[in-house]
């Protein structure tokens, strides 16, 4: 609690009496609300590991978004996390657009004051698309502006992730390489570790038939493909049974997978793709974080190949690959509660590429 009664903001002279009467807070400038460590406060999780019997082991570093962005190439160039998710009003050219900060109730502004800059957008748009959309569903009242913040989590989610693809029909074999470049500033998927990210690919005859599929799902969001409790990472696919899945998978003190945050105690696979320039020595915390991404993996990107035999099978045409976002893995919610969940479940398409294969040449990906 603030015991000076005061609110901060990042004008400075800010004209005090609107706040004051109607809050009791007086507005004080502060450079602080302009930088990411505003928001690492809160998105900096640790939570305490607990044993089979119930008592504390150690604890887990959870979420570490913000630890990801000082290790990495946005921070060293000052883009801060308001930057994408409070974004500056600005005008057509790109220029930041003065705007008033102080509005009377019916909406115009008080005539002692003047147009500030920045003037900050409060999107706080992230990756929930399915969890803004869900409460519409029941509240019709707020419906409008939760399906905005849906739309807005969408348009957050497409400026993420670049995705780049070729393909090309080699000795009865079909070659499909994959680059996914993260364009944020923390990992991606990032936060809870419930969110993950998978590639889908789809191969296509003449007549339309699909002849190859990876990566599917079913009704729930389940990911079609082999058994297990999880997918580990690859960088090469050559069954349909297979799937290129980015997450974080927790394990307990036993070493057994885990949704409970209380019975975390590290990672047993963090895939997630990386921010540019990441380097995790940079602090001694991320190494809790589950580092390692495998095979493919540069700062900023990760590549991969599908290779798949065409023996028996009719000469593919076309190949769609796209990259799928789902903020709610089905393994984390109760058996009892998935049917009335589903929709927080629904995967997302984020960017997708259609290649025609017209050559027999590998077209590399630089």
């Amino acid at each position: 609690m603030n015991r000076k009664a005061e609110i901060y903001g990042p004008h400075r002279d800010p004209f005090a009496m609107p706040m004051l009467h109607h809050t009791g807070l007086t507005p004080v400038e502060s450079p602080h609300m302009t930088g990411a460590a505003l928001c690492g406060s809160c998105h900096t999780v640790v939570t305490p590991t607990l044993g089979p019997d119930g008592c504390t082991t150690g604890v887990f570093l959870e979420q570490a978004p913000y630890l990801k962005w000082l290790a990495g190439d946005f921070a060293r160039a000052g883009t801060t996390c308001q930057s994408c998710h409070v974004p500056v009003l600005r005008e057509s050219s790109g220029a930041a657009f003065p705007q008033y900060i102080a509005h009377m109730p019916p909406g115009r502004w008080f005539p002692p004051t003047r147009p500030r800059t920045p003037f900050g957008l409060h999107f706080f748009a992230g990756a929930n698309v399915s969890m803004a959309d869900l409460p519409a569903r029941t509240e019709p009242e707020n419906a409008t502006a939760l399906r905005r913040t849906a739309a807005k989590a969408g348009e957050s989610l497409r400026s993420a992730l670049s995705l780049r693809a070729s393909a090309a029909v080699e000795r009865r074999k079909l070659r499909v390489a994959v680059e996914l470049r993260n364009r944020t500033g923390h990992k991606l998927p990032t936060g809870f570790p419930s969110r993950r990210l998978w590639l889908h690919v789809q191969v296509f005859s003449a007549d339309g038939s699909r002849i190859f599929e990876s990566g599917g799902w079913d009704e729930s969001g389940n990911i079609l493909r082999a058994g297990g409790s999880f997918e580990p990472h690859r960088s090469r696919i050559t069954r349909p049974d297979q799937a290129m899945v980015y997450q974080a998978v927790m394990v307990d003190t036993a070493g057994v997978a885990t949704t409970s945050l209380l019975r975390a105690a590290s990672y047993l696979k963090d895939n997630r793709i990386p921010p540019s320039g990441f380097n995790p020595a940079a602090d001694p915390r991320l190494a809790s974080v589950g580092t390692s991404g495998g095979a493919g993996f540069r700062p900023g990107e990760h590549r991969l190949e599908y290779e798949i035999a065409l023996s028996g099978r009719a000469d593919p045409v076309r190949v769609h690959v796209e990259a799928v976002y789902q903020s709610i893995d089905p393994a984390y919610l109760p058996a009892a509660d998935s049917a009335a969940l589903r929709p927080a479940t629904a995967p997302v398409v984020i960017a997708s590429s259609d290649l025609s294969l017209r050559s027999r040449k590998m077209n590399p990906l630089r």
